[in-house]
């Protein structure tokens, strides 16, 4: 009987061919149009899909299909482009299930279970007729593309012919698949008989360089010995034959090798010759697990490493408390990886890095050793500690300060008491940032205007240091301060000042009003002072004017707008109650706006109109 494993592994290996080694250039959009195709790109990619479809490629091929969407194209070949990739991923897809099915329906017939194998190709079957079919339409869509592009269909064409080749190879593997199906069944009603054939070994755990016994038995149905057959024992690949004895059975010396190997696969096959009346059998297979020697990784380092400082890891490579030589020994590290090779005391040694990016916290460097002659993989950990030493910030600022001002601020780094040169120093107030550096001593100072404000106010700066070396941590210092703006309460105390400079006193309305001197205006005063406090001023006297009653030093504004009331008409009254407010918002508040003056001008004209 044919090996039928063997021809149908070929052909599905067949199927190979040059992928696309790279895509075409996007295209600005403005260049495509309908009366300037651009269909060069598209059909370049195409190729590189059909390329990828041939070699068996299909994740691959699919993948650049979806690039589609980043190819600009005209808007006339939109619905086209799209039922077209529906078509291709339609094909991919069913081709891929073709081939999951034909490989299934190999390992199948490699045991032959024709019963399995059969089905396997029944599955495949559908979908290599689907993607039969979708040939045609891609050739169909093909030729309509090129005809609203106005280009030749020749590259897209070339492609379908290339995939239908492939339809046609997987077709022939699918019916050279069946045919095998059906000569195992042929033989079985030609009453060839059923034979069995098993395998084992005398141990699955041998040392390196010790040997194991493989026996088995041919056999048939009824259990009788089938003698004088030829046997083939695969081991990891490697056949050998033996020859059945008179009760069918058979043996075979496997040496293990005297090298480090992880496992040997091993089973047992018959096939019959051409005077045999008999069918073909395989055996089940078994694993050996051969015991090799485990050495003993030593390794030692540092508890404490730092962001950008090398450090040194060493250790040995032992077994049975014996140095081993030559064995090459690999560290690895935050992403990095080093490999040396043990000396003749076994020992090795490392020097590694701390990335200066490296996050504090706990690492780890895990050494191992690869496989050599008797001795297997080892491995071993190193737990370390990522870390940064802190700067300690000193800042010498200020407490108390004039609006408008400028004043320095100065300080000192250190680590652990010793000074921190080279170190920058950011110094932020509101809006205002100033960069200094550290010398000699770790030392510095900036110098940083401080803000004009209407109104006292109490301010935070914030200073950082920042270290250089990455192996400093940042260091922070937050401070407050008070901000005096003298200039509203020094525009009231003028104010006050000229009001006192007259002789006559406000009397109150009980009273102490009725019994103030007569008032005596002073308008070199008047003339003296500027913008609202001059303009209340002015109001102050106009009402002396029309009550009698003089501002006493003592009074508020409130104090004396209440102490006038009941002395002035009703609307003289009100214009000098909103220029008194005009004046208290100008004094006390934030905003130092030029409409105050203009208001309080119009309202002070108001208020001689009512002098008149």
């Amino acid at each position: 009987m044919r090996r039928t494993t063997l021809l149908i592994t070929l052909l599905l290996l067949g199927a190979t061919a040059a992928s696309a080694s790279g895509f075409p250039r996007h295209v600005d959009p403005e260049q495509l149009s309908m009366r300037n195709p651009e269909p060069f790109p598209l059909f370049e990619l195409y190729s590189s899909v059909y390329a990828q479809i041939v070699s068996g490629d299909y994740s691959a091929a699919e993948e650049t299909l979806s690039l589609f969407r980043e190819i600009a194209s005209p808007a006339a070949t939109d619905k086209a482009l799209e039922a077209y990739n529906e078509l291709l991923y339609s094909f991919i897809g069913d081709l891929n299930e073709t081939e999951r099915y034909l490989r299934l329906a190999s390992q199948h017939l490699k045991w032959l279970d024709d019963p399995m194998a059969e089905l396997a190709l029944r599955l495949a079957e559908p979908h290599l007729e689907k993607a039969s079919g979708t040939t045609v339409s891609l050739d169909d869509a093909s030729k309509g593309i090129a005809s609203i592009l106005r280009a030749s269909p020749a590259r897209l064409q070339e492609g379908v012919e290339n995939v239908s080749r492939v339809v046609e190879r997987l077709r022939l593997v699918l019916t050279e698949g069946l045919e095998d199906v059906e000569r195992i069944k042929l033989l079985r009603e030609a009453g060839l008989n059923e034979t069995l054939i098993t395998l084992e070994a005398d141990s699955l755990r041998p040392y390196l360089g010790d040997s194991v016994t493989l026996k088995g038995t041919l056999s048939l149905e009824d259990g009788s010995g089938l003698p004088g057959k030829t046997v083939e024992i695969i081991v990891d690949g490697s056949p050998a034959t033996v020859e059945t004895g008179p009760d069918g059975g058979f043996s075979y010396r496997l040496d293990i090798p005297y090298r480090y190997v992880d496992s040997l696969r091993a089973y047992a096959q018959y096939f019959p010759g051409p005077e045999d009346s008999h069918l073909p059998s395989v055996s089940e297979p078994i694993t050996i697990h051969p015991i090799f020697y485990t050495p003993s990784i030593l390794v030692t380092g540092p508890p404490r490493v730092y962001p950008g400082k090398s450090f040194t890891v060493t250790g040995k490579v032992t077994s049975i408390q014996e140095p081993l030589q030559g064995i090459e020994v690999t560290a690895r590290y935050l992403g990095s990886t080093h490999v040396t090779t043990s000396d003749e005391n076994g020992d090795y040694r490392f020097t590694l890095q701390t990335r200066g990016d490296a996050a504090e916290g706990q690492a780890r460097v895990t050494v191992s050793s690869a496989p050599r002659a008797l001795y297997g993989p080892a491995s071993a950990t190193l737990s370390l500690s990522v870390t940064r030493d802190p700067v300690e910030l000193r800042v010498d600022g200020p407490t108390l300060l004039l609006s408008g001002m400028t004043g320095a601020i100065s300080g000192r780094v250190t680590v652990g008491g010793a000074p921190l040169t080279g170190c920058r120093v950011q110094i932020t107030l509101g809006e205002e940032l100033v960069a200094a550096v550290t010398g000699p001593s770790g030392t510095f100072n900036a110098s940083m205007a401080y803000p004009f404000t209407r109104l006292s106010s109490r301010l935070t700066y914030l200073v950082v240091a920042s270290p250089a070396e990455p192996w400093y941590s940042s260091g922070s210092y937050r401070e407050s301060f008070y901000l005096l703006n003298p200039l509203p309460a020094l525009g009231l105390l003028l104010a006050l000042a000229a009001l006192a400079a007259n002789r006559r006193r406000l009397p109150p309305p009980t009273g102490a009003l009725d019994a103030a001197p007569p008032l005596t205006p002073q308008p070199t005063l008047i003339e003296g002072l500027t913008g609202p406090p001059g303009l209340y001023v002015k109001a102050v006297h106009i009402v002396a004017g029309l009550t009698g009653a003089v501002l006493p030093p003592s009074f508020t504004i409130r104090e004396y707008l209440a102490g006038v009331k009941p002395r002035l008409r009703r609307t003289a009254y009100g214009v000098f109650q909103r220029i008194s407010r005009l004046y208290e918002a100008w004094a006390y508040g934030r905003e130092k706006s030029s409409a105050t003056d203009r208001r309080m001008e119009s309202l002070l004209g108001d208020l001689e109109g009512e002098d008149g």
